[in-house]
């Protein structure tokens, strides 16, 4: 084994940095005497035996080079970024960075355990984070500018990261963003934003880079007869499109799309969801601030279906049929649109709608996590790329999130991550909920 310089012991292992907090004071004092490297993990199951271990193994290419920056970096520390590509290599932006520590110095073969039988050299490390999932896509924005400016994690094993976009990868990978609230806390200022304040009513709109996607909902129904005529329970794909209205009737036209319902009332579109209970149909998630300019209670509507026909009553009073038949547009995040699904929802972005009060922000999707990215740093005191991530399910239209980064709890502006993403094709709606179920 090649060992780095004599004094690289003494200098990696007095005063350690302990939290994210500790590198960006010394990025901020000397970008010189820190160096960021990123080393790929041939599995999960490496991984956690190497972060139980504190140590990381190395392949003799991987090592040598890693022996040569530490040799190097005689006053600061050298950090490992650890990735864990996709198993199947075949799609670049797929896979996970697991954590990130100090290299401190090689590692015997005692030391290395289980995980030094498959690979001939190792590095004893401190780990400052580990055992965590960040998918790549919640950097995704960010360019390795020793790498001709490609994405990070394209980054080979065992090069490195130059130190800006190192940062910002370890501050997404960083806990809580401790960094970020103990700063806040030592300006006198409150680290859960509660100062802050934004016009937010209930829904504001995400809108996608991406087109519309299709999905196809199985149908079954069961059939029974009234006096009003055939009823159906209803289904999704047996309500899916849009019902015109009456010359006299209150709206124009109504449409199903999943579980939303639109109706359409003085030009205007007002979206809500919708269940249904034998042939009844109930809204919900109405936005009461649309309410209020609409004048209606759309949260007070009910809806009985009878296959060919859909009467409406709004609190008691009858306000109208719809049927398929007649002269009325297509209704915009309705018409065509079909739930999505996991297949299609991954691997997008969509950007905040220009309209909106809330600081810009990003939502992405993986297969298995949403991020919201916030982009603007005035309002989080020079911090950029802040990434929060959520594991996500889908209920027909609605995307619904569990296990929210404890960050979102900064956030009273998005409900503190209670919050569902309903799917309009061309774009997102973002409902603020007290009990997302």
């Amino acid at each position: 084994m090649v060992l780095p310089s004599p004094g690289l012991d003494s200098a990696l292992t007095r005063g350690l940095p302990a939290r994210f907090r500790d590198l960006e004071n010394l990025a901020k004092k000397n970008p010189s005497h820190l160096n960021i490297v990123l080393c790929r993990s041939p599995s999960a199951e490496v991984a956690q035996e190497a972060f139980e271990l504190g140590v990381w193994p190395l392949s003799k290419q991987t090592a040598r080079k890693l022996w040569e920056i530490m040799a190097a970096q005689c006053e600061g520390f050298v950090v490992l970024v650890i990735a864990l590509p996709a198993s199947d290599y075949s799609t670049t932006g797929r896979g996970h960075y697991l954590g990130y520590g100090a290299a401190i110095c090689p590692a015997n073969t005692e030391e290395m355990g289980g995980v030094g039988s498959t690979f001939p050299e190792g590095c004893k490390v401190h780990w400052i984070v580990k055992e965590t999932e960040v998918p790549y896509s919640a950097a995704g924005g960010l360019v390795n500018t020793l790498n001709n400016n490609y994405r990070i994690e394209l980054t080979r094993d065992g090069f490195e990261v130059d130190v800006e976009n190192g940062m910002k990868l370890l501050q997404i990978l960083s806990p809580r963003f401790e960094a970020r609230d103990a700063r806040r806390s030592e300006a006198g200022e409150d680290p859960g934003f509660s100062s802050l304040r934004f016009f937010y009513a209930v829904a504001d709109e995400v809108k996608t880079i991406c087109g519309p996607v299709t999905t196809r909902f199985p149908s079954s129904t069961t059939t029974s007869t009234t006096p009003s005529g055939p009823t159906d329970t209803p289904t999704e794909d047996g309500l899916a499109g849009t019902w015109c209205g009456q010359p006299d009737d209150t709206f124009d036209s109504i449409g199903f799309s999943g579980n939303t319902l639109a109706v359409l009332y003085n030009g205007e579109v007002y979206y809500m969801q919708y269940y249904w209970e034998s042939n009844m149909i109930y809204t919900y998630g109405a936005d009461p601030v649309r309410e209020a300019e609409a004048s209606v209670e759309f949260s007070a509507l009910q809806l009985s279906y009878f296959v060919s026909n859909i009467s409406i009553h709004l609190g008691g009073d009858y306000i109208g049929t719809y049927k398929r038949e007649g002269i009325c547009g297509p209704l915009p995040g309705i018409e065509g649109v079909k739930p999505p699904t996991v297949a299609t929802v991954s691997y997008t972005t969509w950007c905040l709608d220009d309209g909106s009060e809330l600081p810009p922000f990003e939502i992405r999707f993986t297969e298995s996590y949403m991020t919201l990215h916030i982009l603007s740093s005035d309002y989080f005191y020079g911090w950029e790329n802040l990434v929060l991530p959520a594991k996500y399910w889908i209920s027909s239209s609605d995307i619904r999130l569990s296990d929210q980064d404890n960050g979102f709890k900064n956030f009273p502006e998005l409900a503190q991550g209670k919050f569902a993403l309903v799917y309009h094709g061309s774009w997102l709606t973002l409902i603020r909920q007290e009990d997302v179920t």
